[in-house]
């Protein structure tokens, strides 16, 4: 049976990548029929949701984002809608949301992507000052971006720039992500990824045109009991704030966000799964 599922053709990976991630995991088919019942999984949009919609790992994009509605950009804290259902959501702080909504929402967080490695298990360690940046897409021509860059050269440091609009092509993103020591991101897939293949990572703002500023950042931050100050400085100072991440913690989220997948019914897949996770963190 086909998955019912949002999806989008845009070019940011966080979007794009629904479809053939969730294809990939479960062999099954994706479609999106939006009359219809269908599920919203990872991503900030809690502002698709309809009165037909089960929740499974979305976050809200900011602390005044609408539920419902159609409107990235509105602050209005309005709920349009009621889901059908929530089954999961990215972190406490779109948790919060939901309850004052009057929604009832299970302590069950996690984005589905930090399962990512349950279909892209390359992992590469680098013992070389080798850095990759990650800017969001409104980011890419920020003097403050390109002033980080031009100072950690200067500096000595061997710097990539890392494109997050690689629609689905994760292998792409993985790929140079591994080739790095450090990850610097003001896309929240961009340090999600960093932090999924061990990358030493780092949150920055290049400015204040993300949608939501830390908000989204901050909810993923909180699905891992991560506790992070973000340093906006653009020179190699910024290299002293990497996220701490406990990966026990992370896998424990993980095997636990596998044990809920609506989309597979049999509990020998998903105890494959769970292995191959905790595998590739071993």
């Amino acid at each position: 049976m086909a998955i019912n599922l949002w999806t989008s053709d845009n070019k940011n990976f966080g979007d794009a990548v629904n479809k053939r991630f969730w294809r990939e995991l479960t062999d099954k088919k994706v479609i999106f029929q939006p009359n219809k019942s269908h599920y919203i999984t990872t991503g900030s949009i809690m502002n698709r949701v309809k009165t037909n919609t089960i929740i499974f790992g979305t976050g809200f994009i900011s602390k005044k984002g609408d539920l419902g509605g159609n409107n990235f950009n509105s602050k209005k804290n309005k709920l349009h809608c009621k889901p059908k259902k929530v089954i999961a959501v990215r972190g406490p702080e779109t948790r919060k949301k939901l309850l004052k909504f009057g929604i009832e929402c299970p302590e069950n967080y996690g984005d589905p992507l930090i399962l990512i490695p349950c279909i892209y298990n390359k992992k590469t360690i680098i013992n070389d000052n080798i850095i990759g940046i990650i800017p969001h897409y409104v980011d890419r021509k920020n003097p403050n971006f390109k002033l980080l860059v031009t100072n950690l050269r200067n500096s000595g440091f061997e710097v990539k720039f890392i494109d997050i609009q690689v629609k689905d092509r994760y292998e792409k993103l993985i790929d140079k992500i591994n080739s790095c020591k450090y990850i610097i991101s003001s896309s929240l897939h961009g340090v999600m990824m960093g932090i999924v293949y061990q990358k030493q990572t780092i949150f920055v703002e290049f400015s204040s045109r993300v949608i939501g500023k830390t908000f989204k950042f901050n909810d993923f931050f909180g699905s891992l009991a991560i506790n992070y100050e973000n340093l906006n400085a653009y020179d190699e100072s910024v290299l002293d704030n990497v996220i701490p991440v406990d990966y026990d913690y992370l896998v424990n989220v993980g095997l636990k966000l596998i044990s809920l997948i609506p989309f597979i019914k049999d509990q020998q897949k998903k105890k494959i799964l769970q292995e191959k996770y905790q595998g590739f963190y071993k």
